[in-house]
């Protein structure tokens, strides 16, 4: 959005302020789009200045800086449980697939003792088991690398 300026847009600013208004500057203003936003700014300007007490008085710093470190701290910790907010997704979503996986197969083998069954599907649970780790271990340990490169960088700028 490009704003168009006009030369007499100080003036405009002055006349609200002082409540003098020029005859040839309230004409200017019915046909100058700049300067009646100008004068629509002011005084609104104004009235925000004439509600706010005088005595009023920005916090203390030191309350601001402990608001400040709070929020910090709350986005560290977002940001550091991310990463295992996701690992347990994806442990669900483990449990759930290695159980639709091997249940038909244990209802199957089901006439079989439980110690025939259990030798049966180890075999394949320990490989899955081992093969979900190595995967779930090599995810997280690039997240949590991100997730510091990114939190270091942000705390140092």
């Amino acid at each position: 959005m490009t704003r168009e300026k006009c030369e007499r847009e100080p003036l405009v600013a002055a006349a609200t302020r002082s409540g003098c208004w020029p005859a040839d500057l309230e004409h200017h203003l019915a046909i100058c789009a700049p300067c009646a936003e100008t004068k629509r700014v002011a005084q609104l300007f104004l009235e925000h200045a004439a509600t706010t007490s005088a005595q009023s008085h920005p916090p203390a710093a030191n309350i601001v800086w402990q608001k400040m470190q709070a929020q910090r701290q709350q986005q560290a910790l977002i940001h550091a449980t991310r990463c295992m907010t996701l690992m347990r997704i994806l442990a669900a979503l483990y449990a759930v697939a290695v159980a639709a996986w091997y249940l038909p197969q244990l209802w199957r083998l089901q006439p079989a003792p439980f110690s025939t069954t259990l030798n049966a599907l180890s075999s394949g649970m320990v490989f899955t088991g081992v093969a979900t780790a190595v995967v779930a271990v090599v995810i997280a340990s690039c997240c949590l690398i991100l997730l510091g490169s990114r939190t270091t960088f942000r705390l140092h700028s």
